[in-house]
């Protein structure tokens, strides 16, 4: 898989919320460094007003998807922090590089994808559409 096959399977799981309905609006800079290496940024408005921000320099290398950096950022309506997942260091440094914050506390996870934290939100932060 090269950096571009990476940046529209992303695109697609945008669009296939977005034409569920679930996404309101879309934002997305794709920034292909080489056929490996790329910087992928974007902002959803979801059907709520709530919003989710990506932001990933990624590398792949033998078929994985490394996130070199990343943060997903998900906030309600009003701006107030949901979670973020992201891989920042930390002080005191974490057990894991991958963790996910959650009002004051931050834990430790496994690594996921943009689709996931889509999905994640889709399933359990939004409220029924109306209508």
């Amino acid at each position: 898989m090269l950096i571009g096959d990476y940046f529209d399977e992303v695109s697609r799981s945008i669009h296939e919320h977005q034409t569920a309905g679930f996404i309101r609006s879309s934002d997305l800079f794709t920034d292909a460094r080489s056929d490996d290496l790329g910087y992928l940024r974007a902002t959803l408005t979801f059907h709520d007003g709530s919003e989710l921000h990506l932001r990933e320099y990624v590398r792949i290398s033998g078929g994985v998807t490394l996130r070199l950096a990343f943060a997903y950022h998900f906030q309600d309506p009003l701006g107030r922090l949901r979670f973020r997942y992201d891989n920042a260091r930390h002080r005191p440094p974490l057990p894991s590089g991958t963790h996910k914050h959650v009002g004051e506390d931050v834990l430790t996870c496994d690594a996921v994808s943009p689709a996931q934290v889509i999905q994640e939100i889709v399933a359990g932060h939004l409220n029924p559409r109306d209508g």
